[in-house]
């Protein structure tokens, strides 16, 4: 009988921690959301292609690094960072805003490249391999899966 409560109550525990660390994650969830879709209207961009590179990138997470220095979000490079917006890169590691900011700029810029001409799937390309790349044709098959992929998301809107 003794077991019985103890794992009664240990249960009841974790349904509570649960659905408090649920219930506290809304307000970030939706502060998270409304940065991107801010910037990425602010840039004339789809809000749910900036949501989906997010997701595809790291899954949606502020402070992720990549192994070749992507920072935040939508792993971006320092130098790609200072192409696009001034300030210290390592902000897009605690601030949705910053992060946000930047990946929308960075976004809009690739759309505007001559080799993209405002092509989604070629500018998904070209911000996982690289503009020069795509401008080369010389793109890697890493770069369509990643542009299929987040295509994919986009469409069944699988980040949210």
């Amino acid at each position: 009988m003794m077991w019985y409560i103890v794992a009664s109550g240990l249960a009841f525990l974790t349904s509570l921690y649960f659905y408090r660390n649920k219930a506290e994650d809304i307000p970030y969830r939706m502060f998270r959301y409304d940065a991107i879709r801010n910037a990425a209207t602010a840039h004339g961009i789809d809000p749910e292609l900036l949501y989906s590179i997010g997701w595809k990138e790291s899954n949606l997470t502020l402070n992720a690094r990549g192994a070749l220095d992507e920072l935040g979000p939508f792993q971006m490079r320092p130098a790609t960072f200072g192409d696009v917006r001034s300030g210290n890169p390592e902000e897009m590691l605690t601030s949705w805003t910053v992060a946000s900011e930047a990946a929308a700029a960075y976004v809009k810029w690739l759309l505007e490249r001559p080799a993209v001409n405002g092509d989604t799937l070629k500018m998904l390309k070209a911000y996982n391999g690289g503009i020069g790349n795509l401008e080369r044709h010389t793109v890697s098959p890493e770069a369509v899966l990643y542009a299929s992929d987040v295509l994919r998301i986009m469409k069944t809107e699988e980040y949210q």
